[in-house]
């Protein structure tokens, strides 16, 4: 089992997916994991500073993208517009088997793909 704050999570189905997740992520150099808002109900995965997404223990998952790889994500029907998004580059996603894992970590790289290069940009 997972333990986060009061959540505790099985290692099964979307949880296990969950977990894939997380340990995945944490792999990808300079990123840190936190919990999301304070409140122990997501994990927050952050890059100097920057959040590249987070994904809620029911399963929802947001990723932060250019806005060009987002249109794309969506247009493809791999990701949905984040409601009520105001900078564009917000999707959702839901985890609904263990197998998603793979195309929530694809997306979580490609933020952090978008992240570094925002760091190097800003470098400049």
């Amino acid at each position: 089992m997972v333990r986060m704050a009061q959540w505790t999570i099985p290692d099964s189905g979307v949880d296990g997916a969950l977990r894939h997740v997380r340990q995945a992520v944490e792999t990808l150099p300079g990123v840190e994991e936190v919990v999301h808002g304070g409140i122990g109900a997501a994990w927050e995965f952050r890059m100097s500073g920057r959040e590249l997404g987070h994904v809620h223990a029911d399963g929802v998952v947001h990723v932060r993208l250019s806005r060009p790889e987002r249109d794309l994500m969506v247009h493809a029907g791999m990701a949905r517009e984040l409601p009520h998004d105001r900078s564009g580059e917000w999707v959702e996603f839901r985890l609904q088997s263990a197998s998603d894992a793979y195309a929530v970590v694809a997306l979580l790289r490609r933020s952090h793909r978008y992240a570094h290069r925002q760091e190097r940009l800003a470098a400049r």
